[in-house]
Parts: structure tokens; sequence; C-alpha cells
């Protein structure tokens, strides 16, 4: 660990001189960032199916109503999207996400200041810029860039204020915290670790009575947005909790953290936390600096806002983004650079270490070597995008019923169901994914649907079902549950038909 003194900044610190290297860093970045984003700006939706739901409420926005895409919403979000597929389309909604991904790359930059050595701001941008999370929602339709691009300009205001309180600051704060808040309203859990951090490091008056104005102000703007929005009954979906077992979703949210990291990545973490530790529990005289007392409150929020819904390793990117400040300026040079390594070659090529064989629902030991995890999520896109185009389900449909029949059914794509199902009522479903159905550890309680609201997981409701080769609507997650990436049916660009089989189950 470095050492810090009790007259260093007490902030994150921007300011400071550069030369014309320190300038050409996070540009290279950027054009690594551009370049691997670009194919995804073409694509209709993104990895996560949550960005078929903003889609669907940017579609009822155009039409003069507001739906929202998920629990309470995210307003700000969803009506700049809406704006912006009105006047372009889905490609210039996918490009604002390229443009927010840019800014913050430099507004990361800004943070770490020119105090530091090259090698570690290099080291820092690689690992912000170059991660698989931030490099697969960089140019698709979802808020996670927006969301990253505001909380750097909250920590950006928080080291001005704690610096030289001017007073035009706290407004500027109180706007970047509700803007926050309606791009994604469990963000208030940063805005509050946020205000106390900054209490702490300056127990200052009138520092803490602008801070608690503006906090009010910008919180009653917030929840009087929702309230407009949503009814007081929907306000019980503020708070979501992923119906499985507390050791299950533990386990799920370390994976999850895991498969960002990666292996050496993980080390590297565990090491650099303990030297924190040990720095703070024997200070010998000197204050904390304000990072470190920020990852100190954001850790604990995230990690229970982890367990409590873990099937998305972006819940991560508010405390990535503190323990990337704080490593940088705190933690021994050979550990962030691999840190920096590890998150910057998961991008590249991932290590899967379980494996479903054949159509049972238990998994097996199985190292293997896969493609990275933005080739997978650009493949989930690939398939999320197709769910929207007629020949791609016609093939499918000639794949399941043969070419020969007459009339050929419908086939129809459900958010969060791995499955196509037909207006005849018939499933077709991938071999990879057909373990779910009736089993009662995919359904939301005893006597619910494995997914209420959008399809059923029981055999029996369907007059038949299909069994296909490779996957069809939902090519799983792949790296994220540390799992080989599950194949996906593709229409061959030669015979324009399917390259998958499929078979009637025969039921017993």
């Amino acid at each position: 660990m470095t050492e810090y003194s009790a007259d260093a900044a007490l902030v994150i610190d921007p300011r400071g001189q550069r030369n014309l290297l320190s300038w050409a860093m996070p540009a290279l970045c950027c054009a690594i960032l551009v370049g691997a984003a670009y194919p995804g700006i073409f694509l209709l939706v993104g990895e996560h199916n949550d960005s078929r739901t903003i889609l669907e409420s940017a579609s009822t926005i155009l039409s003069g109503h507001y739906q929202r895409s998920r629990s309470l919403g995210v307003p700000l979000y969803e009506f700049i999207v809406a704006a912006a597929i009105g006047l372009g389309g889905t490609i210039l909604a996918n490009l604002y996400s390229v443009v927010m991904a840019v800014i913050s790359v430099y507004l990361f930059d800004r943070l770490l200041g020119a105090s530091l050595t090259l090698g570690r701001r290099a080291l820092a941008l690689v690992a912000f810029a170059l991660n698989p999370i931030f490099l697969t929602n960089a140019s698709a339709v979802i808020e996670w860039m927006q969301v990253v691009v505001l909380l750097l300009c909250l920590l950006v205001l928080a080291g001005v204020i704690l610096r030289a309180p001017r007073a035009s600051l706290f407004g500027w704060y109180g706007a970047a915290s509700a803007a926050a808040v309606l791009t994604r309203p469990d963000l208030c859990l940063f805005c509050a670790a946020l205000f106390v951090a900054m209490l702490w490091d300056k127990p200052d008056i009138r520092l803490a009575v602008r801070l608690t104005v503006v906090s009010v102000i910008a919180a009653g703007v917030t929840v009087a947005i929702f309230l407009c929005l949503n009814s007081i009954s929907e306000l019980s979906t503020a708070v979501t909790v992923e119906d499985r077992e507390f050791v299950r979703r533990v386990g799920l949210a370390v994976v999850d953290t895991f498969a960002l990291l990666g292996i050496v990545g993980s080390a590297a973490t565990i090491l650099i936390l303990a030297g924190l530790a040990w720095t703070v529990w024997r200070p010998r005289g000197r204050s904390i600096p304000f990072d470190i007392k920020l990852l100190m409150l954001v850790l604990p929020l995230v990690a229970v806002r982890q367990v409590m819904l873990p099937s998305k390793v972006e819940f991560l990117f508010p405390l990535l983004i503190v323990f990337l400040l704080v490593a940088a300026r705190h933690a021994n040079g050979w550990l962030l650079a691999l840190l920096a390594a590890s998150l910057a070659l998961g991008s590249v090529v991932q290590l899967s270490f379980l494996d479903r064989k054949g159509d049972s629902d238990s998994l097996h030991v199985a190292v293997a070597l896969n493609r990275g995890a933005l080739a997978q999520d650009f493949e989930r896109r690939v398939q999320n995008s197709e769910l929207y185009d007629p020949a791609y389900l016609s093939a499918v449909a000639k794949a399941a019923y043969g070419a020969d029949t007459t009339p050929l059914p419908s086939l129809h794509p459900h958010i969060f169901f791995p499955g196509l199902i037909s207006d005849t009522n018939d499933l077709i479903i991938g071999s990879h994914a057909a373990y779910m159905l009736d089993d009662p550890r995919f359904a939301f309680g005893p006597g619910r649907l494995m997914f209420p609201g959008n399809a059923d997981s029981r055999r029996s409701v369907y007059r038949q079902i299909y069994i296909c080769t490779k996957s069809l609507a939902a090519a799983g997650k792949g790296w994220r549950i540390l799992q080989p990436p599950t194949p996906a049916a593709r229409i061959d660009p030669v015979t324009r038909q399917l390259n998958a089989t499929c078979q009637l189950e025969v039921r017993q």
C-alpha cells in the first residue's frame, strides 16, 4: 500500500498540469472503446432484456403515453431514448450511449488528477474503460452509460464543493443527484453514501445545512415525478428482491463479481481491500482520505444490493468506479496492474468453470477457455435483435413445423422467457433451456410461474413443445455465470434456413 499523509488532499483532486502524453491516454482508451462498440450501434437492442422493455416504453412515450420499462421506471433515460428514436431511430439511441461512454472516460480521467504518475493513471483508465460491463453497455439502449456519467459528475462536484463550497455548486449538485435517481431509482443509495462521506470528511455546519437543503429539494422533486408517473400502490415495486433462497443469491452475487474481475483481478482486489482495511485500522495519526471514506460507505450498500438482485453484474458500477479511484491512489502498483490487466482481459477471453450436460438441471465442473465477454454479449445482442425480424421467426417456425406446413403458425417472443410461443399455443425452445420447464427451482415461489406476466414455465399449458438443438430466444448469460456460451440459432446466409433442427417432444 502507498502511504498517504495528513496534509494530502482530502478530496479527489482534478487539478494539476498535464503533458501531451497524459492527454493521449484517455483518447486512446476512447478510440478502443468506440472501435469495440461500433458494431453494436447498428443492432436494435442490448444484451439484457431490459433493453427490450425500454424500447417498449419509448414506443408508448412517442404515442403520447408513459409506460415504465420496469419497477418504478427509469424515466429520465426513457424519455431521452424516446426523443432519440423519434429523431433518428435506435441507431441514434445507441450513439447516445457511445457519447455518454466517451464523456465518462474523460470525467474519470479528470477525477484521477494530474498528481498521479502516468503509469497509475493509465492502468486505472484501462480498468475503467475496457472492462466487460463498460464495453458491453457502451453502445446499447440501456441506461448504464448515463448512470456512469451522472455518478462521475456527482464525484467531481463533491470534490469541488469540499475544496471551495460556492453557492452555485450546490444547485448543480442537487440537479445531478435528482438526475441520477431519475435515471435509476436505486442510485438514491449512492447519493446517500456520498452525502454522508462529504459530511464525514468536512464536518462544517454551513456545509451540512446547504447539502441537506439541496438533497431534500432534490429528493422532493424526484419523489414528485415518480408519483406523477406511478400510482402510490406501485411504489412497492421500488425495492425488488429476487425470489431465490438467500444462500443461492449470495452465491450468484459472488459469481457475478468473480466473473467481472477474473481470477487474478479477484485476488488483487482482496489484497487491495485488505491493505486498505489495515491502513484504516492503524491510521497512525493520519487522516483518512475522502475517497476511502466513500468506499467504506459504498461497499456494504452495493454488496447488499447485489445480493438482493444478483442477476445483473452492472449493479457493481458505483462500487467499481469508487474502488478504481481508490486503487489508483492508494494501492500497490503491481496489484493495480494485475487488476487492470484482469479486467481488460475479461473482455477478450473468459474462463468458465461450470457446465450443464444435456437437458439436466445439474452442473458439472468443467474448466474451459471461451470467447471474451464482449463477443459473447454481442452474440446475445444479435439474437435479441433477431427476435424482431419476421424472417428469423419464420425460419424457426419452418424448422419446427416443416417448410411445407400451411398455414405456418406465427411465433411470438416473450421478454425474460427463453422460448417462442406460436399463435396455436405451441412452445418452441432450445434444448439448453428446456431443463427449466416444470422445474420448481426456477419458479417464483410455490405455485407461481417462472416468468409471471410473460410466459408460463409449465409443460401442461402448451399444446405441443418443440425442442431445438440451439438457443432461440435467450442465449444465456455465459461468462456472467462462469459457464460456456450457449450456441445460438442463426439464419444461414446461403440457404436462408435455420442452422438448427427442432423435434417434437414426446411426452410420457
